[in-house]
Protein backbone atom coordinates (compact mmCIF):
# COMPACT_ATOMS: atom_id res chain seq x y z
CA UNK A 1 0.00 0.00 0.00
CA UNK A 2 1.14 3.21 -0.81
CA UNK A 3 -0.86 5.61 1.90
CA UNK A 4 -2.23 3.82 4.58
CA UNK A 5 -4.09 5.17 7.55
CA UNK A 6 -4.05 2.89 10.77
CA UNK A 7 -7.19 3.78 13.71
CA UNK A 8 -6.88 7.25 13.35
CA UNK A 9 -8.39 9.83 15.65
CA UNK A 10 -7.48 13.56 16.01
CA UNK A 11 -9.15 16.37 17.68
CA UNK A 12 -8.68 19.81 17.04
CA UNK A 13 -7.31 22.19 19.87
CA UNK A 14 -9.87 23.14 22.03
CA UNK A 15 -12.71 20.77 20.80
CA UNK A 16 -14.53 18.60 23.11
CA UNK A 17 -14.28 15.13 20.95
CA UNK A 18 -12.48 14.08 17.74
CA UNK A 19 -13.41 15.59 14.31
CA UNK A 20 -11.74 12.39 13.00
CA UNK A 21 -12.28 8.56 15.15
CA UNK A 22 -10.64 5.56 14.60
CA UNK A 23 -10.50 6.00 11.30
CA UNK A 24 -8.74 3.10 9.12
CA UNK A 25 -7.68 3.60 4.92
CA UNK A 26 -5.43 3.13 1.98
CA UNK A 27 -4.64 3.74 -1.27
CA UNK A 28 -2.40 1.76 -3.82
CA UNK A 29 -0.43 3.28 -6.87
CA UNK A 30 -2.41 4.24 -9.83
CA UNK A 31 -5.87 4.43 -7.77
CA UNK A 32 -8.55 7.48 -7.96
CA UNK A 33 -10.03 7.21 -4.97
CA UNK A 34 -12.75 9.57 -4.09
CA UNK A 35 -14.00 10.80 -0.33
CA UNK A 36 -17.62 11.68 0.09
CA UNK A 37 -19.52 13.32 3.02
CA UNK A 38 -21.53 15.83 4.05
CA UNK A 39 -20.43 19.65 4.56
CA UNK A 40 -18.29 19.23 8.11
CA UNK A 41 -18.00 15.75 8.64
CA UNK A 42 -14.55 16.69 8.38
CA UNK A 43 -13.45 15.73 4.66
CA UNK A 44 -10.55 18.40 4.61
CA UNK A 45 -9.70 17.87 8.17
CA UNK A 46 -8.91 14.41 6.78
CA UNK A 47 -7.10 15.63 3.44
CA UNK A 48 -4.70 18.29 6.04
CA UNK A 49 -3.55 15.04 7.91
CA UNK A 50 -3.03 12.68 4.85
CA UNK A 51 -0.91 15.91 3.08
CA UNK A 52 1.08 15.76 7.00
CA UNK A 53 -0.06 19.37 7.38
CA UNK A 54 -1.92 18.70 10.20
CA UNK A 55 -1.27 17.79 13.23
CA UNK A 56 0.88 20.39 13.55
CA UNK A 57 0.07 23.47 15.85
CA UNK A 58 -3.84 23.11 15.35
CA UNK A 59 -4.36 19.96 17.04
CA UNK A 60 -3.39 16.30 18.14
CA UNK A 61 -3.56 12.25 16.48
CA UNK A 62 -4.80 10.94 20.18
CA UNK A 63 -4.68 7.67 18.07
CA UNK A 64 -3.01 5.60 15.38
CA UNK A 65 -0.70 7.12 12.42
CA UNK A 66 -0.67 8.15 8.60
CA UNK A 67 1.91 5.47 6.86
CA UNK A 68 3.31 6.49 3.28
CA UNK A 69 5.93 4.32 1.39
CA UNK A 70 6.49 2.58 4.83
CA UNK A 71 7.52 5.33 7.07
CA UNK A 72 4.86 7.56 9.19
CA UNK A 73 3.59 10.81 6.89
CA UNK A 74 4.32 13.03 10.12
CA UNK A 75 8.07 12.34 10.20
CA UNK A 76 8.93 13.31 6.91
CA UNK A 77 9.86 17.06 6.48
CA UNK A 78 8.26 19.80 4.43
CA UNK A 79 9.84 18.81 1.07
CA UNK A 80 9.96 15.30 1.59
CA UNK A 81 5.56 15.69 1.77
CA UNK A 82 5.35 17.74 -1.06
CA UNK A 83 7.38 15.40 -3.54
CA UNK A 84 5.45 12.75 -2.35
CA UNK A 85 1.84 13.78 -1.16
CA UNK A 86 0.39 16.80 -2.40
CA UNK A 87 -2.57 18.97 -1.91
CA UNK A 88 -4.92 20.98 -3.78
CA UNK A 89 -6.81 23.29 -1.03
CA UNK A 90 -10.40 24.01 -1.22
CA UNK A 91 -9.77 27.72 -1.19
CA UNK A 92 -7.64 28.09 -4.79
CA UNK A 93 -7.05 31.63 -3.53
CA UNK A 94 -5.21 30.52 -0.63
CA UNK A 95 -2.51 28.69 -3.01
CA UNK A 96 -0.85 31.33 -4.73
CA UNK A 97 2.25 33.49 -4.03
CA UNK A 98 2.68 35.31 -7.36
CA UNK A 99 1.21 37.36 -9.70
CA UNK A 100 0.94 34.69 -12.27
CA UNK A 101 0.50 31.50 -12.37
CA UNK A 102 3.24 30.91 -15.31
CA UNK A 103 5.02 32.93 -12.38
CA UNK A 104 3.19 30.32 -9.84
CA UNK A 105 4.74 27.76 -11.11
CA UNK A 106 8.20 28.74 -11.31
CA UNK A 107 8.60 29.71 -7.76
CA UNK A 108 6.78 25.73 -7.21
CA UNK A 109 9.47 24.35 -8.94
CA UNK A 110 12.50 26.67 -8.02
CA UNK A 111 11.57 25.90 -4.59
CA UNK A 112 12.29 22.31 -4.57
CA UNK A 113 15.58 23.42 -6.23
CA UNK A 114 15.13 21.63 -10.18
CA UNK A 115 17.56 23.06 -12.41
CA UNK A 116 16.20 26.29 -14.91
CA UNK A 117 16.28 23.92 -17.93
CA UNK A 118 13.89 20.95 -16.33
CA UNK A 119 11.65 24.21 -14.67
CA UNK A 120 10.85 25.71 -17.90
CA UNK A 121 10.05 21.73 -19.77
CA UNK A 122 8.12 21.19 -17.17
CA UNK A 123 6.05 24.22 -16.92
CA UNK A 124 5.93 23.86 -20.89
CA UNK A 125 4.09 20.60 -20.31
CA UNK A 126 1.56 21.46 -17.94
CA UNK A 127 0.46 24.74 -20.32
CA UNK A 128 0.18 22.24 -22.94
CA UNK A 129 -1.27 19.17 -21.51
CA UNK A 130 -4.17 21.58 -19.61
CA UNK A 131 -4.17 23.79 -22.22
CA UNK A 132 -3.76 27.09 -19.70
CA UNK A 133 -2.55 29.51 -22.93
CA UNK A 134 -5.10 32.34 -22.56
CA UNK A 135 -4.77 32.86 -19.03
CA UNK A 136 -1.12 31.36 -18.14
CA UNK A 137 0.14 35.30 -17.87
CA UNK A 138 -2.99 36.77 -16.61
CA UNK A 139 -2.76 38.34 -12.93
CA UNK A 140 -4.48 35.72 -10.88
CA UNK A 141 -6.71 38.33 -9.17
CA UNK A 142 -8.24 38.79 -12.84
CA UNK A 143 -8.89 35.22 -13.74
CA UNK A 144 -12.32 33.53 -12.53
CA UNK A 145 -12.46 31.32 -9.25
CA UNK A 146 -12.90 28.68 -11.97
CA UNK A 147 -9.91 29.27 -13.78
CA UNK A 148 -8.00 29.87 -10.10
CA UNK A 149 -9.14 25.74 -9.36
CA UNK A 150 -7.26 24.94 -12.67
CA UNK A 151 -4.44 27.35 -12.00
CA UNK A 152 -4.23 25.20 -8.31
CA UNK A 153 -4.27 21.79 -9.74
CA UNK A 154 -1.61 22.61 -12.26
CA UNK A 155 0.41 23.93 -9.31
CA UNK A 156 0.44 20.37 -7.51
CA UNK A 157 0.53 18.34 -11.25
CA UNK A 158 3.78 20.20 -12.23
CA UNK A 159 5.66 18.73 -9.06
CA UNK A 160 4.62 15.17 -9.97
CA UNK A 161 4.02 13.81 -6.49
CA UNK A 162 3.18 10.13 -6.07
CA UNK A 163 -0.14 11.25 -4.13
CA UNK A 164 -2.48 14.18 -4.89
CA UNK A 165 -5.11 14.38 -2.43
CA UNK A 166 -7.60 17.19 -4.23
CA UNK A 167 -10.20 18.69 -1.87
CA UNK A 168 -13.49 19.71 -4.65
CA UNK A 169 -11.50 20.28 -7.30
CA UNK A 170 -14.26 21.11 -9.27
CA UNK A 171 -16.48 23.37 -6.88
CA UNK A 172 -16.09 26.44 -8.89
CA UNK A 173 -15.97 24.77 -12.88
CA UNK A 174 -19.08 24.44 -14.75
CA UNK A 175 -19.86 20.73 -16.11
CA UNK A 176 -18.19 21.17 -18.75
CA UNK A 177 -15.28 22.36 -17.96
CA UNK A 178 -14.84 19.58 -14.58
CA UNK A 179 -15.19 16.72 -17.47
CA UNK A 180 -12.45 17.85 -19.13
CA UNK A 181 -10.56 17.96 -16.02
CA UNK A 182 -12.19 14.56 -15.00
CA UNK A 183 -10.83 13.22 -18.05
CA UNK A 184 -7.41 15.15 -17.81
CA UNK A 185 -6.80 13.58 -14.14
CA UNK A 186 -7.78 10.13 -15.28
CA UNK A 187 -5.59 9.99 -18.21
CA UNK A 188 -2.71 11.18 -15.89
CA UNK A 189 -3.57 8.24 -13.55
CA UNK A 190 -2.94 5.88 -16.28
CA UNK A 191 0.21 7.63 -17.74
CA UNK A 192 2.50 8.44 -14.58
CA UNK A 193 0.61 6.17 -12.14
CA UNK A 194 -0.03 8.80 -9.86
CA UNK A 195 -2.73 7.97 -6.88
CA UNK A 196 -5.47 10.53 -6.78
CA UNK A 197 -7.92 11.21 -3.44
CA UNK A 198 -10.87 12.86 -4.23
CA UNK A 199 -13.13 14.88 -1.46
CA UNK A 200 -16.04 15.37 -3.95
CA UNK A 201 -20.01 15.44 -2.86
CA UNK A 202 -20.75 14.84 -6.62
CA UNK A 203 -20.04 10.82 -6.03
CA UNK A 204 -21.95 10.25 -9.66
CA UNK A 205 -19.21 12.33 -11.88
CA UNK A 206 -16.33 10.25 -10.62
CA UNK A 207 -18.20 6.22 -10.70
CA UNK A 208 -16.75 5.25 -14.52
CA UNK A 209 -13.19 6.02 -13.08
CA UNK A 210 -13.31 5.64 -9.22
CA UNK A 211 -11.53 2.73 -8.18
CA UNK A 212 -12.83 3.25 -4.58
CA UNK A 213 -15.09 5.10 -2.82
CA UNK A 214 -15.97 5.36 0.61
CA UNK A 215 -18.36 7.78 2.73
CA UNK A 216 -17.48 9.71 5.65
CA UNK A 217 -20.40 9.78 8.01
CA UNK A 218 -20.76 13.14 10.62
CA UNK A 219 -19.28 11.09 13.74
CA UNK A 220 -15.78 11.48 11.69
CA UNK A 221 -15.80 7.43 10.71
CA UNK A 222 -16.58 5.66 7.82
CA UNK A 223 -20.43 4.88 6.85
CA UNK A 224 -18.91 2.21 3.90
CA UNK A 225 -15.96 2.02 1.89
CA UNK A 226 -15.12 0.33 -1.18
CA UNK A 227 -17.83 1.11 -3.14
CA UNK A 228 -17.26 1.15 -6.83
CA UNK A 229 -19.55 2.03 -9.98
CA UNK A 230 -21.16 -1.46 -9.77
CA UNK A 231 -21.96 -1.72 -6.42
CA UNK A 232 -22.93 1.64 -5.84
CA UNK A 233 -26.52 1.06 -6.08
CA UNK A 234 -26.63 -1.18 -3.39
CA UNK A 235 -25.31 1.47 -0.90
CA UNK A 236 -26.92 4.18 -2.41
CA UNK A 237 -29.28 4.41 0.56
CA UNK A 238 -26.22 4.98 2.82
CA UNK A 239 -25.57 8.13 0.55
CA UNK A 240 -29.29 9.83 0.37
CA UNK A 241 -29.32 9.09 4.03
CA UNK A 242 -25.91 11.13 4.26
CA UNK A 243 -27.23 14.30 1.69
CA UNK A 244 -24.62 13.46 -0.63
CA UNK A 245 -27.29 12.35 -3.39
CA UNK A 246 -28.64 15.73 -5.62
CA UNK A 247 -31.97 14.07 -6.49
CA UNK A 248 -33.11 17.08 -8.77
CA UNK A 249 -36.55 16.67 -10.16
CA UNK A 250 -37.22 19.02 -12.87
CA UNK A 251 -40.04 21.57 -12.88
CA UNK A 252 -41.07 22.89 -16.23
CA UNK A 253 -40.12 26.94 -16.55
CA UNK A 254 -42.57 29.59 -15.57
CA UNK A 255 -42.41 33.07 -16.11
CA UNK A 256 -42.27 35.45 -13.19
CA UNK A 257 -45.20 37.67 -13.53
CA UNK A 258 -43.87 40.48 -15.17
CA UNK A 259 -46.52 43.34 -14.34
CA UNK A 260 -44.80 43.06 -11.13
CA UNK A 261 -42.89 46.66 -10.36
CA UNK A 262 -39.35 47.12 -11.39
CA UNK A 263 -36.49 46.73 -8.68
CA UNK A 264 -33.63 47.28 -10.84
CA UNK A 265 -32.76 47.88 -14.16
CA UNK A 266 -30.34 47.99 -16.89
CA UNK A 267 -29.48 50.32 -19.46
CA UNK A 268 -27.08 50.16 -22.23
CA UNK A 269 -24.70 48.19 -19.56
CA UNK A 270 -21.30 47.11 -20.89
CA UNK A 271 -19.49 45.08 -18.10
CA UNK A 272 -16.12 46.11 -18.01
CA UNK A 273 -13.18 43.11 -17.40
CA UNK A 274 -10.97 43.63 -14.60
CA UNK A 275 -8.20 44.68 -17.22
CA UNK A 276 -10.57 47.45 -18.48
CA UNK A 277 -9.30 47.17 -21.61
CA UNK A 278 -11.89 44.04 -22.81
CA UNK A 279 -15.80 43.57 -22.17
CA UNK A 280 -17.77 40.94 -20.46
CA UNK A 281 -21.17 41.99 -21.14
CA UNK A 282 -22.30 44.13 -24.33
CA UNK A 283 -24.92 47.20 -24.21
CA UNK A 284 -27.53 45.20 -21.74
CA UNK A 285 -31.33 46.73 -21.27
CA UNK A 286 -33.13 44.62 -18.58
CA UNK A 287 -35.37 44.72 -16.03
CA UNK A 288 -35.80 42.79 -13.22
CA UNK A 289 -39.00 42.33 -10.90
CA UNK A 290 -39.40 43.25 -7.61
CA UNK A 291 -39.65 39.83 -5.24
CA UNK A 292 -38.26 37.62 -7.59
CA UNK A 293 -35.39 34.92 -7.52
CA UNK A 294 -32.99 35.59 -11.23
CA UNK A 295 -30.67 32.34 -11.38
CA UNK A 296 -27.88 33.00 -13.46
CA UNK A 297 -25.72 30.24 -14.63
CA UNK A 298 -22.77 30.13 -17.39
CA UNK A 299 -19.34 28.78 -18.20
CA UNK A 300 -16.42 29.11 -15.50
CA UNK A 301 -14.88 32.73 -16.67
CA UNK A 302 -17.45 34.16 -18.65
CA UNK A 303 -17.62 37.16 -15.80
CA UNK A 304 -21.12 36.09 -13.44
CA UNK A 305 -18.98 37.28 -10.24
CA UNK A 306 -17.59 40.65 -12.25
CA UNK A 307 -21.19 41.15 -12.63
CA UNK A 308 -22.54 40.82 -9.16
CA UNK A 309 -19.19 43.16 -8.37
CA UNK A 310 -20.13 45.38 -10.08
CA UNK A 311 -23.55 45.86 -9.27
CA UNK A 312 -22.91 45.80 -5.41
CA UNK A 313 -19.82 48.18 -5.81
CA UNK A 314 -21.00 50.63 -8.43
CA UNK A 315 -18.68 50.28 -10.49
CA UNK A 316 -16.88 48.45 -13.45
CA UNK A 317 -19.26 49.36 -15.60
CA UNK A 318 -20.54 52.19 -18.67
CA UNK A 319 -24.39 52.79 -18.92
CA UNK A 320 -26.78 52.78 -16.09
CA UNK A 321 -28.36 50.76 -13.13
CA UNK A 322 -31.98 52.02 -12.05
CA UNK A 323 -32.77 50.55 -8.33
CA UNK A 324 -36.27 51.42 -7.55
CA UNK A 325 -36.50 54.15 -10.60
CA UNK A 326 -33.33 56.13 -9.86
CA UNK A 327 -29.68 55.87 -10.66
CA UNK A 328 -27.64 53.45 -8.63
CA UNK A 329 -24.78 55.42 -8.52
CA UNK A 330 -26.65 58.72 -6.53
CA UNK A 331 -26.60 56.03 -3.93
CA UNK A 332 -24.48 57.38 -1.10
CA UNK A 333 -22.39 54.38 0.63
CA UNK A 334 -25.33 53.59 3.58
CA UNK A 335 -27.78 53.72 1.08
CA UNK A 336 -26.96 50.89 -0.63
CA UNK A 337 -25.43 48.94 2.46
CA UNK A 338 -29.19 49.05 3.67
CA UNK A 339 -30.85 48.36 0.23
CA UNK A 340 -28.42 45.76 -1.11
CA UNK A 341 -26.12 42.63 0.57
CA UNK A 342 -23.57 41.04 -1.32
CA UNK A 343 -22.72 37.22 -0.28
CA UNK A 344 -18.98 36.93 -2.01
CA UNK A 345 -17.54 33.50 -3.27
CA UNK A 346 -14.62 33.83 -1.77
CA UNK A 347 -14.50 33.50 2.03
CA UNK A 348 -10.79 33.56 2.50
CA UNK A 349 -10.38 37.42 3.60
CA UNK A 350 -14.12 38.27 4.78
CA UNK A 351 -14.34 37.54 8.61
CA UNK A 352 -13.26 40.19 10.98
CA UNK A 353 -14.21 38.98 14.13
CA UNK A 354 -12.52 35.85 16.30
CA UNK A 355 -16.05 34.15 16.84
CA UNK A 356 -18.57 32.85 14.73
CA UNK A 357 -21.09 34.99 17.52
CA UNK A 358 -19.25 38.23 17.44
CA UNK A 359 -19.23 38.39 13.65
CA UNK A 360 -22.75 37.62 13.10
CA UNK A 361 -23.70 40.33 16.19
CA UNK A 362 -21.42 43.05 14.17
CA UNK A 363 -23.52 42.24 10.81
CA UNK A 364 -26.55 42.87 12.87
CA UNK A 365 -25.81 46.17 14.12
CA UNK A 366 -24.77 47.38 10.86
CA UNK A 367 -28.18 46.93 9.69
CA UNK A 368 -29.69 47.74 13.17
CA UNK A 369 -27.44 50.16 14.85
CA UNK A 370 -30.28 50.70 18.07
CA UNK A 371 -30.41 47.28 18.88
CA UNK A 372 -28.53 46.29 22.02
CA UNK A 373 -25.74 43.93 22.34
CA UNK A 374 -27.37 41.44 24.54
CA UNK A 375 -30.28 41.65 21.91
CA UNK A 376 -28.31 41.41 18.71
CA UNK A 377 -26.46 37.93 20.64
CA UNK A 378 -29.73 36.48 21.32
CA UNK A 379 -31.02 36.90 17.68
CA UNK A 380 -27.58 35.84 16.21
CA UNK A 381 -27.73 32.36 18.40
CA UNK A 382 -31.77 31.85 17.28
CA UNK A 383 -30.24 32.25 13.53
CA UNK A 384 -27.43 30.07 13.92
CA UNK A 385 -29.49 27.44 15.56
CA UNK A 386 -31.67 27.22 12.23
CA UNK A 387 -28.38 26.96 10.34
CA UNK A 388 -26.65 24.23 12.38
CA UNK A 389 -24.31 26.15 13.46
CA UNK A 390 -24.79 26.69 16.62
CA UNK A 391 -22.00 24.71 18.15
CA UNK A 392 -19.41 27.07 16.77
CA UNK A 393 -20.65 30.50 18.66
CA UNK A 394 -17.05 30.32 20.16
CA UNK A 395 -14.96 29.27 17.05
CA UNK A 396 -13.10 31.06 14.82
CA UNK A 397 -14.98 31.51 11.81
CA UNK A 398 -11.53 30.43 9.54
CA UNK A 399 -11.58 27.06 11.91
CA UNK A 400 -15.36 26.26 9.79
CA UNK A 401 -15.23 24.23 6.68
CA UNK A 402 -15.37 26.43 3.46
CA UNK A 403 -18.96 24.85 3.66
CA UNK A 404 -19.68 26.27 6.69
CA UNK A 405 -17.89 29.68 5.94
CA UNK A 406 -20.55 29.85 3.16
CA UNK A 407 -23.33 28.96 5.27
CA UNK A 408 -22.31 31.74 8.24
CA UNK A 409 -22.38 33.96 5.31
CA UNK A 410 -25.57 33.66 3.88
CA UNK A 411 -27.36 33.11 6.94
CA UNK A 412 -26.21 36.65 8.17
CA UNK A 413 -27.54 37.66 4.81
CA UNK A 414 -31.17 35.78 4.95
CA UNK A 415 -30.91 37.31 8.50
CA UNK A 416 -30.68 41.28 7.54
CA UNK A 417 -33.81 40.82 5.40
CA UNK A 418 -32.38 43.58 2.40
CA UNK A 419 -34.37 44.85 -0.39
CA UNK A 420 -31.91 43.05 -3.02
CA UNK A 421 -29.97 39.71 -1.64
CA UNK A 422 -26.81 39.55 -4.50
CA UNK A 423 -25.41 35.63 -4.25
CA UNK A 424 -22.34 34.35 -5.50
CA UNK A 425 -22.53 30.65 -5.92
CA UNK A 426 -24.67 29.88 -2.97
CA UNK A 427 -24.58 26.15 -3.36
CA UNK A 428 -20.87 25.53 -4.40
CA UNK A 429 -19.00 22.96 -1.71
CA UNK A 430 -22.28 21.89 -0.22
CA UNK A 431 -24.19 18.83 0.54
CA UNK A 432 -27.96 18.32 -0.68
CA UNK A 433 -29.51 18.87 2.87
CA UNK A 434 -27.78 22.20 3.15
CA UNK A 435 -28.64 22.92 -0.44
CA UNK A 436 -32.08 22.59 -0.16
CA UNK A 437 -32.24 24.33 3.36
CA UNK A 438 -30.51 27.53 0.95
CA UNK A 439 -32.61 27.68 -1.40
CA UNK A 440 -35.75 27.30 0.77
CA UNK A 441 -34.58 30.31 2.76
CA UNK A 442 -33.66 32.43 -0.43
CA UNK A 443 -37.63 31.34 -1.67
CA UNK A 444 -38.86 32.58 1.81
CA UNK A 445 -37.28 35.90 1.46
CA UNK A 446 -38.97 35.81 -2.25
CA UNK A 447 -42.30 35.27 -0.70
CA UNK A 448 -41.70 38.22 1.90
CA UNK A 449 -41.32 40.20 -1.65
CA UNK A 450 -37.44 40.17 -1.59
CA UNK A 451 -35.30 39.73 -4.63
CA UNK A 452 -32.46 37.32 -4.87
CA UNK A 453 -30.09 37.29 -8.08
CA UNK A 454 -28.01 34.49 -7.26
CA UNK A 455 -24.96 32.94 -10.00
CA UNK A 456 -24.67 29.38 -10.74
CA UNK A 457 -22.37 26.97 -12.38
CA UNK A 458 -25.03 24.48 -11.73
CA UNK A 459 -28.01 24.29 -14.38
CA UNK A 460 -30.04 22.52 -11.79
CA UNK A 461 -30.29 24.55 -8.95
CA UNK A 462 -31.13 27.25 -11.54
CA UNK A 463 -33.50 25.61 -13.36
CA UNK A 464 -35.14 23.89 -9.93
CA UNK A 465 -35.09 27.33 -7.85
CA UNK A 466 -35.35 30.40 -9.93
CA UNK A 467 -38.51 32.28 -11.89
CA UNK A 468 -36.09 33.82 -14.61
CA UNK A 469 -32.91 31.76 -15.45
CA UNK A 470 -30.38 33.78 -17.35
CA UNK A 471 -28.11 31.86 -19.48
CA UNK A 472 -24.98 34.39 -19.43
CA UNK A 473 -22.86 33.88 -22.73
CA UNK A 474 -21.07 35.58 -25.70
CA UNK A 475 -21.37 38.69 -23.54
CA UNK A 476 -25.30 38.53 -23.22
CA UNK A 477 -27.70 36.85 -21.17
CA UNK A 478 -30.46 35.16 -22.25
CA UNK A 479 -33.63 34.02 -20.88
CA UNK A 480 -33.97 30.37 -20.52
CA UNK A 481 -37.90 28.54 -20.93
Amino acid sequence: MLLEINNLTFTYNNANSPVIKNLNYHANEGEIRIIAGSSGSGKSTLAYLMAGIYPGKFGSIDEGDIIYNNESIVGLLPYQRLTNVALMFQNSATSFCMRTLREELHFVLENLLLEEELIEKRIMEVIHSMHLASFIDMPLTEISEGQKQIAALASVLVIKPRVIILDEPFAHMDDVTADKMLVYIHKIRRKEKITFIVIDHLVERWLDVADDVSLLGKDGSFVVTGVTKGSYHVHEKHFYDQGVVVPYKHKPRVYHDRSASTIMRFENFVLLHKNKRDTLLDYIDYSIPKGSIIGIYGRSGVGKTTLLEAIAANSGYEGNIYVDSELWSNYKIKERIKKMSFVVQNTSDVFLRDRVLDEFVDAILLINPGMKIEECALKAIEELKKCHLEGYLRSNPYKLSIGQQRLLLLQIAFCSKHDIIIVDEPTYGQDYDTLTYIMKQIIALKEEGRTIIFTTHNMDVAREYSDIMLHYHDKRLEEVR
